[in-house]
């Protein structure tokens, strides 16, 4: 493909110049309902359909980028996106990797294996590319009078830093909560959560594949997201996405925890020898959503 977009670079100002797209959604939608974070598995998808299944609300599907990255099954992710989500999703940082690759040439290739963006842009076809390439970095939505901002949340419109994925919600919450939206939506930390604060609600669908409750920072320490939050105090690891409602003429985001078969998408990968992500280190992440680096290499 020609002419693709150089994207934004971490730690390299020269790229960053966000694309802001704007969308209108019908009145006749009851609900919109907001993924992040697919990261290529398709495994949460299958459940998320059966979700869908004979629900007698109207509903639009938003996605808040990262398609890519960690999973094999770009070519289903990218074409369940494209079905229930065109013109309604916005790039992650790891949708946009091939894009730097493509400027910046082998260089541009941090890693190898069939669960990296680099594989999972080999094997998809030129449709697909140029609908990754099209997405917009920051998506405004209109909807029965309200406006949402959608944008994946590696940087901020704030501030031209990258935005570290260990950031807490309250964090979050300073560094995007805008007061001339009714509601921001990022991703990006695997966290979910609805919060407001004082300039504005911020929300979080956190990952449909692979939530991150905790992990472990590379001096060993323990950080668990959960000890801060009133809102997720279980030890049950669930995906999740949001759905917006409005009730009595009120914006109402919440999100809906769920469940996959963890073990099934776990057999694949254990069966496989070409893999960036180690086992176990998958395996923890999956089932625990927990990352620790001491196991990305075992």
């Amino acid at each position: 493909m020609n002419n693709l977009r150089a994207d934004w670079n971490p730690g390299d100002e020269r790229f960053w110049n966000p694309e802001v797209a704007s969308v209108v959604v019908s009145d006749d939608i009851d609900r919109l309902v907001i993924v992040s974070d697919l990261h290529a598995y398709r495994e949460p998808l299958e459940v998320l359909d059966q979700h869908f299944q004979g629900q007698p609300i109207a509903s639009q599907v938003l996605v808040n980028g990262d398609m890519l990255e960690g999973g094999l099954d770009a070519v289903e992710t990218v074409a369940w996106v494209r079905k229930h989500a065109s013109g309604y999703t916005t790039r992650g940082n790891h949708d946009s990797g091939i894009f730097r690759y493509l400027r910046d040439g082998p260089s541009g290739v941090t890693s190898l294996g069939a669960d990296t963006e680099m594989a999972a842009y080999m094997v998809l076809d030129e449709g697909a590319m140029e609908f990754i390439q099209g997405l917009p970095d920051v998506l405004d939505v209109r909807w029965k009078g309200f406006q949402l901002r959608l944008m994946h949340g590696h940087f901020s419109l704030r501030t031209r830093a990258y935005t570290d994925w260990k950031l807490g919600r309250d964090a979050i919450v300073e560094l995007f909560a805008d007061a001339t939206v009714d509601l921001t939506v990022v991703g990006h930390t695997h966290y979910p959560f609805v919060a407001n604060g004082s300039f504005g609600r911020v929300a979080n669908p956190g990952s449909l594949a692979a939530p991150i409750y905790r992990f472990t920072q590379l001096d060993g320490q323990q950080i668990d997201r959960r000890r801060e939050d009133p809102d997720i105090a279980d030890e049950v690891v669930r995906s999740s996405y949001l759905v917006v409602d409005v009730v009595d003429g009120v914006l109402q985001p919440s999100l809906v925890m769920f469940q996959f078969d963890q073990e099934r998408l776990l057999r694949r990968y254990d069966a496989r020898d070409d893999l960036r992500m180690a086992p176990l280190f998958r395996r923890r992440w999956i089932t625990q959503g927990h990352t620790d680096p001491s196991l990305a290499s075992k």
